[in-house]
């Protein structure tokens, strides 16, 4: 469920969207979606529901859609925390449902 091309540390993002387009664009050039659209749609429809910051510092942003071909964690860390919510946070954890 872990790979090596989908660790990320210390990348720069404007914003939680910069970092949700970034780890997504990764994972389907990994293989782990078809496309990545239907999954993006997911996983911002879900940070609208509901923030999936879950303090400190940390923000496991996820979805599930058939976009995705195989289970997978995706990982960044950044150089300057982000605001995410309502509280910056420097860490990012993708934990997909396939």
């Amino acid at each position: 469920m872990f790979d090596k091309q989908l660790t990320f540390v210390n990348k720069t993002f404007k914003d939680k969207a910069d970092a949700i387009n970034f780890l997504i664009h990764e994972a389907a050039a990994a293989g782990k979606l078809n496309g990545g659209e239907a999954y993006r749609k997911s996983v911002l429809q879900r940070e609208e529901e509901f923030s999936t910051a879950v303090g400190y510092e940390v923000a496991i942003p996820h979805g599930s859609s058939d976009d995705v071909t195989e289970s997978f964690v995706a990982v960044s860390t950044v150089k300057k925390p982000i605001l995410w919510g309502k509280r910056p946070h420097d860490f990012h954890d993708w934990c997909p449902r396939t």
